[in-house]
Order: C-alpha cells, then sequence, then structure tokens
C-alpha cells in the first residue's frame, strides 16, 4: 500500500526545542495530529519504500543468478578468516574519519549523536575500533568531484560535437528514491567482484542483514518496522557503497555502442 504524506509543522517564536515541533500528516485521507500517530503513518510509509517491490520488468533469471552467486560468496567469506585490507584499523585512523562527522545528523535508539562521538576523545575513539574503481566517468562522491565537474564535462562534449556538425542526442537518467532501493545482495556480489572479501566483506553484509528501523516525532516512538533494502541512512560508507553499485552501468553505457558515449 503507498502513502501519500503531507507534513506540517510549525514552531513558536519563543521555543527553539525541536521536541516542541507540532506537525499535522495526512495518509490515505486519515489524518494525524499526536505524535504517536504520526510515528506510524511514517513507518507505514517507510517500510513501503524498504521493501522490495514486486517489477515485471526485471530480469528473474539474472536475479536468481546474483541470489546464487551471492551464496556462494557468503559461504565462502565464512571459512575465509581473512583481515580488513590494508591490515588491523587503529584509533589514528578512525581518529580522522571522526574529525569528518558531520554535525545535526539524527542518532540512533541510543541517541548517542555525531557531535558525541566527536567531542568524546579518545576513550569513545576505542570502543570504535578500516580493477579501476571508479569510473573515470563517475562524478559523485568523491573530493573534488560533484554536480559541477559533470555540467562541465557535459557543456564541452555536446559543444565539441555541435561545433564539428555532428547530432547529439542527450538523454537523463534519475533514480527516486536512489540509496533506499539498492539491492543489496547484487551490492555485495559487486564487492566482492572489487575484491572485497573476507572479514571485511562479511562486516559489510552484517551492517545491511536483519535491520529494522522506527520514527521517533516528539520523544513517541512507532514500531519497529524491517529494511529490506537499500544502504544505510547516514552510514559512513554508504555514499561509497552506492558508488559501487551504479558504477557498472557506466561501464556498460560505454560499452554498447561505438557511437555512443557517456
Amino acid at each position: 500500500m503507498r502513502h501519500t504524506i503531507v507534513l506540517e509543522t510549525c514552531k513558536t517564536k519563543e521555543t527553539q526545542n525541536l521536541t516542541d515541533i507540532s506537525g499535522n500528516i495526512d495518509t490515505n485521507e486519515i489524518s494525524h495530529t499526536d505524535p504517536d500517530g504520526v510515528a506510524e503513518a511514517f513507518a507505514n510509509h517507510f517500510e513501503n519504500i524498504y521493501t522490495p517491490s514486486n517489477d515485471n520488468l526485471f530480469d528473474n533469471s539474472f536475479q536468481k543468478c546474483i541470489e546464487e552467486r551471492f551464496i556462494e560468496i557468503f559461504s565462502l567469506n565464512k571459512e575465509r578468516p581473512s583481515n580488513v585490507p590494508g591490515g588491523d584499523i587503529d584509533v589514528n585512523e578512525i581518529d580522522k574519519i571522526v574529525h569528518n562527522l558531520k554535525y545535526r545528523k539524527a542518532p540512533g535508539e541510543d541517541a548517542i549523536t555525531n557531535e558525541h562521538i566527536r567531542y568524546g576523545g579518545k576513550i569513545v575513539l576505542n570502543f570504535l575500533v578500516k580493477e579501476r574503481f571508479p569510473n573515470l566517468q563517475q562524478q559523485s562522491f568523491q573530493s573534488g568531484l560533484g554536480c559541477i565537474t559533470a555540467s562541465f564535462n557535459l557543456q564541452e562534449t555536446i559543444s565539441h560535437y555541435l561545433e564539428l556538425g555532428s547530432n547529439v542526442y542527450v538523454s537523463f537518467l534519475d533514480t527516486s528514491q536512489a540509496f533506499d532501493t539498492v539491492w543489496r545482495h547484487g551490492l555485495l556480489v559487486k564487492l566482492h567482484g572489487l575484491g572485497i572479501q573476507g572479514k571485511f566483506w562479511s562486516i559489510i553484509n552484517e551492517c545491511h542483514t536483519d535491520t529494522n528501523s522506527a520514527i521517533i516525532v516528539n520523544q513517541k516512538q512507532s514500531r519497529w518496522f524491517p529494511v529490506l533494502q537499500g544502504v544505510r541512512q547516514g552510514g559512513v560508507l554508504s555514499s561509497l557503497l552506492y558508488l559501487v553499485y551504479i558504477d557498472e552501468l557506466i561501464v556498460l553505457l560505454e560499452a554498447c555502442c561505438w557511437n555512443a558515449g557517456i
């Protein structure tokens, strides 16, 4: 069941406390004004997003092949006690990552925010004890690259071929709810193909197995619902994992036709 959600929030001038926010949410012509009802409505909405849908256009034989390959890789990595690539992760490496954590991100059920970790010092850090990829055309989730460099490359390419008198056809692809709909077993098979194996592969698999989520509104928590697809919200590795997931698309598009490119 799909829910169309409209959330209205208001906050008085006298308060800056997020717990004082009041809201109204409408789902399927039912209006929820209390925090419990709003939280449950959001839980229903996100459970729908995180549950894989049956798509008649999906290649079922390909899906079966990948699922069988995932089972083989899962069994192989259970038997292979290899360490994380580059050796064990030490506190100094984690310290560098912690100082890059973003502020004002929602905490988990333990209420520990990134601010707690950043300013918790070495004591907290001690409890936290890391083929060509990506494609050269990939502009996302990398230092120094982004929308501006992608736009520049596109404009320069179009201008070049127009100057040569060629016809130029441009197609744009937008993925809806991209991070939330990643096929996890497909991602893990891709990671194995890139050389991520042993304990490191198993850690990533465990982080995306039997995951559940809940919604908190004004300190009222919804029921827990299963998250069956997608990378972890706010995960340090999530953007990189999505990059792994989509990178092969560029490779296939480059190789599909001699007079087409990306």
